[in-house]
């Protein structure tokens, strides 16, 4: 493995498998850690996310996305995925930003809409301040 390659947590647990450790190498390991000490990887590029990151839980489970760049380019996909889930239309959404505040939405396509929206709502404002 590279020095400074990010790995996936599922990659890490492989890595465990055959080993017990991840590397010393991965790029989110300054030591030789136990799988339940990684952090957490971004959803949609899976590298760790930095502390606070975004955090969508649903009813099965968390994501963590390192931007909302990341946020918002992996809800646009799946929103607009043509086979989605009526689970997945429906399905009541809780939104953590890395400021501490909280968003609840009901289905997929709310959590894109305000991904998008405040995503350029941000642009627009940085440069605006530019």
């Amino acid at each position: 493995m590279a020095p400074g390659k990010a790995i996936s947590k599922g990659y890490a647990l492989e890595l465990i498998k055959k080993g017990g450790v991840v590397p010393h190498s991965a790029s989110f390991c300054t030591e030789r850690k136990r799988f339940s000490a990684l952090p957490d990887i971004c959803s949609y590029d899976t590298f760790a996310v930095p502390d606070p990151s975004f955090v969508l839980n649903d009813t099965v489970g968390g994501m963590y996305f390192c931007n909302l760049r990341c946020f918002g380019v992996w809800s646009m996909g799946l929103a607009t995925r043509p086979n989605l889930s009526e689970e997945a239309k429906s399905d009541t959404y809780t939104l953590t930003t890395p400021s501490g505040e909280q968003h609840r939405f009901i289905g997929i396509v709310n959590v894109t809409r305000w991904a998008t929206t405040t995503a350029f709502e941000e642009k627009h404002t940085a440069s605006e301040t530019a």
